[in-house]
């Protein structure tokens, strides 16, 4: 290899080691405004864990008879790829499935982008707009667990949606029914 080939594959380490870095950093920008945000309302942080190549933070929000979560999860290595979702979670575990939570209903704050593509270049004001637009989208979509507030609607909800048949769909009917019964409520 020559000295001019050494050169460049030397500029383009230390071009990726600086755009690895400044990806890292604008993502625990992230996470620490997401804990500002989601710790006002309630929420708290459980661990970060790792799957495959994909790093998730989740927050919970127990709400005596169900788990409201935001989930951060963004990818590891060349190309950061971020999601952000808002989920309402049930305790009802079904083995076959290898869980504890049966997941109600969710939707995905999609801010879903490469960041080296949404933030060219080394400009601070970008980083800092990016961190705020993704942490009001998250805001704007706290409000969507209100309609998972009563038993009955989560219920009605369970079994509009045809899927009452699964084993572990039906696991969940039956946890909200006890609920309701337990609680003496009922629309």
């Amino acid at each position: 290899m020559t000295q001019r080939e050494e050169l460049c594959m030397s500029s383009t380490r230390n071009k990726e080691s600086r755009r690895l870095s400044r990806q890292t950093r604008i993502i625990a920008s992230l996470k620490t405004e997401l804990e500002l945000l989601l710790d006002s309302t309630g929420f708290s942080k459980s661990e970060e864990t790792v799957v495959r190549e994909l790093r998730k933070v989740e927050w919970c929000r127990d709400c005596s008879w169900r788990t409201e979560t935001v989930t951060l999860g963004h990818s590891l290595g060349y190309s950061y790829r971020l999601f952000i979702s808002v989920r309402t979670l049930l305790p009802v575990p079904f083995e076959e499935l290898q869980t504890s939570r049966f997941y109600m209903d969710g939707i995905g704050v999609f801010y879903t982008c490469h960041l080296p593509f949404a933030l060219p270049g080394l400009a601070l004001r970008r980083d800092i707009r990016f961190v705020r637009k993704v942490v009001q989208a998250v805001s704007e979509s706290l409000p969507w667990f209100t309609q998972f507030e009563k038993p009955q609607t989560c219920l009605d909800r369970l079994i509009a949606s045809g899927r009452a048949r699964a084993p572990h769909v039906a696991l969940a009917i039956e946890y909200l029914q006890n609920v309701i019964e337990s609680n003496g409520e009922s629309e």
